[in-house]
């Protein structure tokens, strides 16, 4: 019994961090990853826009799509 408590807290808590993780990660501006990575606003923005799901942009799914286009 304590180590189905203890695997529950530690999904409970590897669920808590990938939430504030993407949290944090998506409140970073198009401008400043541009800026980060030595990339145009609007070449950030095409990849977002054209990678997107359900208006959201997750880089796994972005990758699988590139690798369909291919």
């Amino acid at each position: 019994m304590n180590i189905a408590i203890g695997l529950i807290f530690i999904i409970i808590s590897i669920m808590l961090l990938a939430y504030f993780a993407y949290k944090i990660y998506a409140k970073i501006k198009i401008s400043e990853i541009a800026k980060n990575l030595n990339r145009s606003i609007s070449t950030i923005n095409r990849e977002v826009n054209r990678n997107k799901d359900n208006n959201h942009y997750f880089s796994l799914i972005a990758q699988n799509k590139a690798e369909n286009r291919k």
